[in-house]
């Protein structure tokens, strides 16, 4: 399968804005789930539009005007114009997307807590929240630092009400301390196991 812009985005700004592979794997279902969705109201519009396309060449040739006759027979084409169009690239390319998430997630999987069995993909999810918020918060708050000299209050307000608080403040000081000698620069693009390489 070829990667396109859609697939680099999935995996790199998605998958790989996250902290952990079991954010990345959340995220990633629900893409998948909404995927699904279209796909399935997809499906219903067809036939739907199968049920209008009757109707309209029921319409065609019950009707006795010429000018009439020719107007639903525009109607009818332009069903068949917007459907080859659009609705079937369209289907195409969410089928694509389903099948390229689905390959993400299966290489995700192995890396995530509930691979080995001991809980279930839901208490992963639950686990990893806590970690995720605290690297989110640390990423925050050495952005803010570089670019504003400081931590946005909103920021600190959270880092207060995160568990590891204590941790977060030592980090933060660290991390002011090191702005201040010149040393503080932004952190190098994640280099994570769990992310797809094209």
């Amino acid at each position: 399968m070829g990667w396109t812009n859609s697939d680099y985005s999935y995996a790199y700004h998605i998958a790989g804005g996250c902290q952990t592979p079991e954010e990345a794997h959340r995220v990633l279902s629900e893409c998948r789930n909404a995927r699904l969705m279209a796909i399935r109201e997809f499906k219903l519009a067809m036939r739907k539009r199968e049920v209008d396309r009757a109707k309209l060449e029921r319409e065609i040739e019950e009707c006795a005007d010429d000018l009439d006759k020719e107007g639903l027979r525009i109607d009818l084409e332009k069903l068949g114009v917007h459907e080859e169009a659009v609705e079937k690239p369209d289907y195409a390319y969410a089928v694509h997307e389903v099948e390229m998430l689905d390959a993400l997630l299966a290489h995700l999987s192995p890396h995530c807590n509930w691979a080995d069995g001991t809980m279930t993909m839901q208490e992963g999810y639950q686990q990893a929240q806590q970690r995720e918020r605290y690297s989110l918060l640390l990423e925050r708050a050495r952005v803010g630092i570089i670019s504003q000299g400081g931590i946005d209050s909103e920021t600190i307000r959270e880092m207060r009400s995160h568990p590891d608080a204590l941790a977060l403040e030592a980090a933060s000081v660290a991390m002011v301390a090191a702005r201040n000698e010149g040393t503080l620069r932004l952190a190098a693009h994640k280099k994570v196991p769990w992310l797809l390489t094209a």
